[in-house]
């Protein structure tokens, strides 16, 4: 069947053909694309804050060790009073959030 048609009609078929499976692979893309779209929505919305407070709640940790040791093995009162104090601060500022 489609080698009795004349040359010049087969190469505007194909062509023709060509045409639509672009078409519907761009319109794939794009569809594909929007849904990158709400993924990345999705991330910046929730995610990353999510992160952002993990990241801040290990921080908090890492310092009440860091301030309890340096109370603990304090060369002085007055050493010892400081870290207990920025101990104390930095409750304040955990009870805050």
């Amino acid at each position: 069947m489609v080698r009795q048609l004349k040359i010049g009609l087969r190469a505007t078929l194909a062509f023709a053909l060509l045409g639509l499976i672009t078409l519907i692979l761009g319109i794939i893309a794009i569809s594909q694309f929007h849904q990158t779209g709400q993924v990345v929505g999705t991330l910046v919305e929730r995610r990353v804050p999510a992160a952002i407070t993990v990241g801040e709640l290990r921080r908090d940790f890492l310092l009440t060790r860091l301030h309890t040791l340096n109370a603990i093995y304090a060369p002085n009162p007055q050493a010892r009073q400081q870290a207990l104090t920025q101990l104390t601060e930095l409750e304040q500022s955990f009870n805050a959030k």
